[in-house]
């Protein structure tokens, strides 16, 4: 059943609201503060339908790391109406991305961070139980960068989002958001007050809270939950591949119930633009769970476990709509692929992973269930395998039938997100990243993280497709 709650309280009227890829998806045991590992998680194109109802307007208010290679062995209807930083000038000229549909231009050559040889290729891994953002080079595979997430350093980061310029923000558990420039031709050298840049070149190298220039803008978000994390397009400049005029998304809420708020950022100064009630949405203890833009822009975020909500707050009114998830699925992975069909992955006992229709306001049952999630740019939407399985798994997004499964052998399946390259990056709960060849089926693996914990786009890729273009 959907519910149209129509148009939220916003903090103030910037309307060009539009929004990333993130992933999601957190146990069923919170890290809280201490950032530790979440919560404990709790037949093939079976389609169900969907109810919606209507409601009447209100107007908006406001040790040194290792790396190392292996071969492994082989729907209801919607009501309309979430453990788990500079600016830049820049001329018109550029392809705006504030648009329906897929825009016709593209990317074009500039793809995420730039253009040609200059393009950005990063993985941005949060280490929850260490507070901090994990910066690694995903063609050397050596992390360039470490970045505390929040002033008191116990943040419990999981969810971060790439934009395309290539820049992150991470989303803090316990609350806040905060944006670290890639580039650092973008950091402002006076950051900190000390000329010159000082910056974090590594994992043994993590700068106090206020010292690091390339940490853009950190913005608190008053609420106990804060999970969702996503990028809105933004405006390109075509010479340049310059990007401006980015929004950032996030879901929060004070606990479990129908009090969750959906918040959009100014991307340069991290400034709460929007902060919209969302009185239809259900959540529990963890709040907004996952958080994904379309390609018209529009944001979409999931609760967590059973007898969750789908939402999406328009980009242009801000008007909210809600739609039942089915009632056997437990809500966990989420994302969006490039005909803007939302994905949700199904951990606990549920067994299935979701793919919703927002025309026919369908559900489709897949019979496998997953977390985190990414789609490549040949067509595969690739997931991480949950339960009985760890590795990952691809799904062909046109006959939503499995193409391969690739086995890993590691103890905590989370986070999925494709590189520049074509490259499946694969997350683990605890220090291990894995760089997998999805022809070879072969891998290359980073044990120097510190208690990560991520599942959202994590390379920008998945935004960079919603967005109608190909990074690199």
């Amino acid at each position: 059943m959907s519910r149209w709650l129509g148009r939220p309280m916003v903090a103030s009227c910037s309307l060009l609201c539009v929004i990333s890829v993130s992933g999601c998806g957190d146990a069923s045991r919170d890290a809280g503060a201490s950032g530790g590992p979440e919560e404990g998680i709790g037949s093939n194109g079976e389609t169900l339908g969907g109810e919606s109802s209507d409601s009447n307007s209100t107007e908006p208010t406001t040790g040194e790391p290792s790396t190392d290679t292996h071969d492994p062995t082989t729907t209801t209807n919607p009501t309309t109406g979430t453990d788990d930083e500079t600016e830049t000038t820049a001329d018109d000229s550029g392809v705006k991305f504030d648009l329906t549909g897929i825009p016709d231009a593209g990317l074009g050559e500039c793809g995420v961070g730039g253009m040609g040889e200059g393009v950005l290729s990063y993985i941005w891994v949060a280490n929850s139980s260490e507070g901090t953002i994990s910066k690694i080079d995903t063609k050397t595979m050596v992390e360039e960068g470490r970045y505390i997430t929040r002033p008191d350093g116990v943040g419990s980061p999981s969810r971060t989002s790439v934009n395309l310029a290539g820049d992150v923000a991470v989303a803090n558990r316990v609350g806040g958001i905060t944006k670290v420039y890639a580039n650092h031709e973008n950091c402002d050298e006076m950051q900190n007050g000390v000329p010159g840049l000082q910056t974090s070149t590594g994992k043994f190298d993590v700068l106090a809270w206020g010292q690091d220039d390339c940490v853009a803008w950190h913005t608190p978000i008053n609420y106990t939950a804060n999970r969702p994390a996503a990028w809105t397009f933004g405006t390109i400049n075509e010479a340049t591949c310059e990007v401006y005029d980015t929004k950032f998304w996030t879901g929060a809420s004070t606990g479990a119930g129908a009090n969750a708020h959906a918040m959009r950022l100014n991307g340069d100064t991290g400034e709460i633009e929007a902060d919209i009630l969302l009185p239809g949405f259900v959540v529990n203890g963890f709040g907004p769970y996952g958080g994904a833009v379309d390609p018209d822009e529009n944001f979409w975020m999931i609760s967590h476990s059973t007898g969750a909500d789908l939402v999406r707050i328009d980009q242009g009114d801000l008007s909210v709509t809600v739609w039942d998830i089915p009632a056997q699925m437990f809500a966990y992975g989420f994302t969006i692929d490039e005909f803007g069909r939302p994905w949700i992955g199904g951990a606990g006992g549920s067994g299935i992973t979701l793919v919703f229709d927002p025309e026919t306001e369908q559900f489709t049952t897949l019979p496998k269930a997953g977390l985190g999630m990414g789609q490549d740019t040949n067509g595969i939407m690739w997931q991480a395998m949950f339960s009985s399985q760890n590795g990952v798994r691809g799904w062909d997004i046109e006959t939503l039938q499995i193409v391969t499964e690739i086995d890993i052998p590691v103890s905590s399946s989370r986070g999925v997100s494709v590189d520049i390259d074509g490259f499946v990056w694969f997350i683990e709960v605890g220090s291990r990243a894995f760089k997998i060849d999805p022809e070879l089926e072969t891998y290359e693996v980073y044990d120097g993280l510190n208690g990560a914990y991520t599942y959202s786009d994590m390379t920008g890729n998945a935004l960079s497709i919603v967005a109608g273009g190909i990074a690199g």
